[in-house]
Parts: structure tokens; sequence; C-alpha cells
């Protein structure tokens, strides 16, 4: 996981001594940033350890029965409280791969709806493009692969979001999507007749990427997805095997989910 460096360093060209604070894997990391910003060794670094948690946060955490890690820092126990509340999963390992790759912190204990919320408002406009490009694609082509910097076809979406960079409607219909609307599109339908709203498909951002993933990949444009078949009534006796039924449904509903 990333962590937070200080370091006073020689900045070149001013000859001058400067504190700099940055984000980086590693202190080798930290140290090769440095050089590429025009700073000069001897640097006399320290890492910034995260705040401890507060009793506060260590109450409500307690009260909302989550397991407290050892000496939990605030940044860790406020993601621990988020996930609790917001009903939040795991992010997949290629996600925290591409959010570690764009110089993003976050805590391990991430979920997935925030983790998607700070990569998508935290990229630049043409990688917000791209990311948004992406995530129809995947929606659309159900493909699974997660990070969109090693995904075969990144170039695709980086030339799409460059033909757009310059399109104000495109870009006012695409701020008005959080990121966690970005795990799947449209209505999630499921075979007990619940149902769960993903990111919406009537806007100009969405119209403009499903036609373009559609020309480019033969996708089609929207999807309802709909899992298991509508349960019948149950027969005198069978209650139990219903109540399984019903469990098994709702554990298929519950994979389909974690993968988005």
């Amino acid at each position: 996981m990333l962590k937070k460096f200080k370091a006073k360093a020689l900045y070149q060209a001013t000859n001058r001594v400067r504190t700099v604070t940055l984000i980086a894997k590693s202190e080798a990391d930290f140290v090769l940033q440095l050089k590429q910003s025009g700073f000069s060794e001897p640097f006399e670094i320290t890492e910034e350890l995260p705040e401890p948690a507060t009793d506060a946060q260590i109450q409500y955490a307690k009260s909302l029965q989550i397991d407290i890690p050892l000496n939990p820092n605030k940044d860790d126990l406020s993601a621990l409280i988020s996930r609790k509340v917001d009903n939040d999963r795991n992010p997949s390992p290629e996600l925290v791969e591409f959010a570690v790759e764009k110089g993003l912190s976050f805590s391990k204990y991430i979920g997935k709806k925030a983790l998607y919320n700070l990569v998508f408002h935290s990229l630049s406009k043409e990688d917000r493009i791209a990311f948004f490009a992406f995530s129809v694609y995947r929606w659309l082509s159900e493909d699974r692969h997660g990070n969109l910097a090693s995904h075969n076809y990144c170039d695709v979406f980086y030339d799409f979001a460059r033909e757009q960079l310059n399109n104000d409607s495109f870009i006012k219909s695409l701020d008005k999507y959080a990121g966690a609307d970005l795990r799947f599109f449209g209505t999630l339908r499921f075979a007990d007749g619940g149902e769960t709203q993903g990111g919406s498909t009537n806007t100009i951002a969405y119209k403009t990427c499903a036609e373009f993933v559609h020309t480019r990949f033969g996708t089609p444009k929207t999807k309802t997805a709909t899992f298991g078949e509508p349960l019948k009534a149950s027969a005198p006796g069978k209650s139990g095997c219903m109540g399984l039924i019903v469990g098994l449904l709702g554990l298929v509903s519950f994979i389909f989910l974690a993968l988005f």
C-alpha cells in the first residue's frame, strides 16, 4: 500500500533546500520521484505515520460490532466504519492495482464502492473519460479484466477519451455520476423479485459510450441482468427446499455483485 514520505532536499533549479511531501510505494520509489522532480541528494527522509484512531471512532465501531484491528489508525477505522454503514465489500485486486498505479493513497480496508468513488473523482479529465468508457464496455461485454491500465484495449479507450475532451455536453453528463455508479449500469433484477439500480443509461455520457462500444466491439447498447427463474409457489411440505433455493439465489446475487 502507498505511504506518505517527507524529505528535506536541495532543489536544483533554485539551489535552495525545500521540504517535500509525496505519496509513494516505498522509500526507494520516493527517492526516484524526488530525483525526477529536480532534487539532488543527500535526502533527509521521514515516513509520515497515520494518526491513531480517536476514542469516538473506536466506540462507534464497537457499536457497529466491527472487528477492530490492533492499534488502529484513523484512516483504517474510518474505512471499516464506512464499509459497515454502506454495506460495502472488498474491491477487486485489479481495481486496487489501478488505483495504486495512479498514485492514490487509501486504507487497505477500503470498500469497493468507496474505492470506485475515490478513483473516479481523483482522475484527470482524460483518465475519467477513459475509465468511464472502460466501465461501460465491461458491463456490456462481460469482460471481467478490471485494470484499465493493463487491459488489451487500453489505448482504444484513451483514443475515445481524447475525442471527448472538448465535448462539453459529454463532460457535464459525466459529472453527474459517482464512481460507485460505474460498477454496473441500469437495472439488476433477482429471481426473488428484488432489484437494484446502477449507473443511469439515459445520459449523454452513457449513450455516447454505449454507441462507441457497440460500434467497436459489437456489444449490445443496454443490458438488464436477471438471475434465476421466478420462484413458483411452494408445494405443501416443501418450504425447507424453497428456503434453500432462495438462499442459493441470494448467494448467486452476492457473487455477481462482488465481480463488479
